[in-house]
């Protein structure tokens, strides 16, 4: 089964969320500085197909740097 993440960078949260094919939340985290291991684990867990990084906050080299590597 495929799945889709979804990151928002928040002034104050970063969240991160796992979407089934049909559009459930599989999986869901908030956090004021979300770890990139957690996102690593997160990626090996599902299936990710396809994803979206939002942000109105600093950028967040380290999780670009992750999907260029995979």
């Amino acid at each position: 089964m495929s799945h889709k993440l979804c990151i928002d960078i928040g002034n104050t949260l970063q969240k991160v969320a796992v979407f089934s094919e049909k559009g459930d939340i599989v999986a869901w985290d908030e956090q004021p500085d979300f770890p990139i291991q957690k996102l690593e684990n997160l990626v090996c867990h599902y299936h990710i197909t396809s994803s979206i990084l939002s942000s109105v906050a600093n950028e967040r080299t380290d999780i670009e740097d992750f999907w260029k590597r995979e």
